[in-house]
């Protein structure tokens, strides 16, 4: 199966008239008026809540060589309105280019046989916030365990938050018939869990509208987006982690660093067109270059 057969262009347009129609929308979205992306949902617990004395109790894990290594990247993320704003602008554009598509495919000749139009989205850090789990793993100055996810995924889901600008996102694509899909690389078997936390914040999908990881699929989502795009009119990807969009950015240790950003900038025209990344300072594939010591200083500028 070809690059396209997962990532299908819904509207059959070229890219320079796409831009072009991005360019018109959003200057016409400036003059006219917009809608709040802020629901009182989104707003949040207050920071003492956050971080206040656990009542969940955790599985113990190996202890961090670098202490509050994490600190900075979770006070980022749950602090500082610079990454709600973040958050917001990625959400608001990514309506912007969903609504662009659906106009170009309604003026289309025939569209009527089309599959229905959708939004592929990961969950953790791109719609849920899992803040309450990273300050933990701070305050026991451990680091990441997997047996304490999955005693997170399995017991944690009441303490599980929205990223900013999510929630209205979702909402917003229902009112414009855009199915929301997520596809993440929680385990299949917290699906019960996800589900109801999905349904806790108003934007529930049925079932087979989440597709979890499991044994087969591993962390690859390469099968799993090509099942969705069976059934779908995949109109933009959105997520944290650069592999949300292409296994092409799984880190390989041969060309490392280096050879992330090579395949960013090969593919640097999908940014912000088909594929929309939020930031997660906290964890992700870009950390599997680290030796997790104070080693890792070296990798800075010289």
């Amino acid at each position: 199966m070809t690059r396209m057969d997962f990532y299908p262009s819904p509207v059959g347009v070229s890219r320079k008239l796409l831009r072009f129609g991005v360019l018109c929308f959003t200057t016409a979205l400036v003059f006219g008026s917009t809608q709040s992306m802020l629901t009182g949902q989104e707003k949040g617990a207050k920071l003492s809540e956050v971080i206040a004395k656990p009542d969940l109790e955790l599985p113990s894990g190996p202890a961090e060589k670098v202490p509050y290594r994490g600190l900075d990247a979770s006070l980022y993320m749950l602090t500082s309105a610079e990454y709600r704003a973040a958050c917001h602008q990625c959400f608001r554009w990514a309506e912007m280019i969903v609504q662009l598509k659906q106009q170009l495919r309604h003026a289309q000749a025939d569209s009527s046989n089309a599959k229905p139009l959708a939004v592929v989205m990961d969950l953790d850090e791109t719609i849920l916030d899992n803040g309450w789990f990273q300050t933990q793993q701070i305050r026991d100055r451990v680091a990441f365990d997997m047996q304490r996810w999955s005693t997170w995924e399995e017991k944690g889901s009441e303490k599980v938050r929205v990223i900013p600008g999510a929630v209205a996102f979702i909402k917003r694509m229902r009112e414009l018939g855009v199915a929301p899909v997520f596809i993440s690389n929680r385990n299949s078997k917290a699906l019960k869990q996800t589900l109801e936390t999905l349904e806790r914040f108003e934007i529930g999908v049925p079932e087979n509208q989440v597709l979890l990881a499991d044994d087969q699929t591993g962390s690859d989502k390469t099968s799993r987006r090509a099942k969705v795009s069976q059934r779908f009119d995949v109109v933009l990807y959105l997520g944290d982690n650069l592999r949300d969009f292409d296994e092409r950015f799984k880190f390989n240790a041969a060309s490392g660093i280096e050879g992330r950003n090579q395949v960013v900038d090969e593919l640097s025209s999908k940014f912000g067109i088909e594929w929309i990344i939020l930031p997660n300072p906290s964890y992700g594939e870009w950390t599997k270059a680290f030796r997790n010591d104070v080693g890792d200083v070296d990798l800075l500028y010289k």
